[in-house]
């Protein structure tokens, strides 16, 4: 079944859980969110796209494999699912890359949050055949109406994407929101 990879999180009372149920495609979570930005009961005022990219993914698949990079996304995942609210979903972007999706969230709570993610990342102990990475996340924000009130989901997405870049490019381990 691959290789073990032991992960434990520090700090976050939520244990690590199987969030595959919850976890939608790239396409699902670009439909949804064109619906949400449309729903009246929603808020579009207050929405807000999060592109988390796991900084080391690409070198963690080349070292290990893919199953061992897809297992620790896997358990991003399942640390991000008991963190959302309840109006809120999160999908597969890219490989090594998740979107979340805030309906209803200010920028600044949706920033803090990212914030959390990065340091929480930062702090886990994740070891494969007991040798430690060093894992780190880049977050990239897009908000509506802080990025326009009349925004599109593609142009959400291109800008959380943008300011993801940004956020690796600067080092990694960084939120970039604006």
């Amino acid at each position: 079944d691959g290789e073990p990879v032991e992960t434990r999180v520090i700090q976050g009372p939520k244990r690590l859980r199987n969030g595959a149920e919850r976890l939608l495609s790239r396409e699902a979570i670009l439909e949804s969110t064109a619906k949400t930005l449309r729903c009246r009961n929603c808020s579009p005022k207050r929405s807000s796209v999060l592109l988390l990219g796991l900084d080391t993914y690409a070198a963690v698949a080349q070292r290990h494999g893919a199953e061992v990079a897809a297992k620790i996304e896997s358990q991003l995942v399942s640390l991000l699912i008991g963190r959302l609210g309840k109006c809120d979903f999160i999908g597969t972007y890219a490989p090594g890359k998740l979107a979340v999706v805030s309906c209803g969230t200010a920028l600044a709570q949706c920033r803090k949050f990212g914030d959390r993610v990065v340091d929480a990342l930062a702090r886990a102990h994740v070891t494969v055949r007991g040798v430690k990475l060093s894992l780190g996340i880049s977050v990239g924000i897009a908000n509506s109406p802080e990025d326009g009130a009349d925004i599109s989901v593609e142009e959400m997405f291109a800008l959380a994407q943008y300011r993801q870049d940004r956020a690796a490019a600067s080092g990694g381990n960084a939120v970039v929101a604006e």
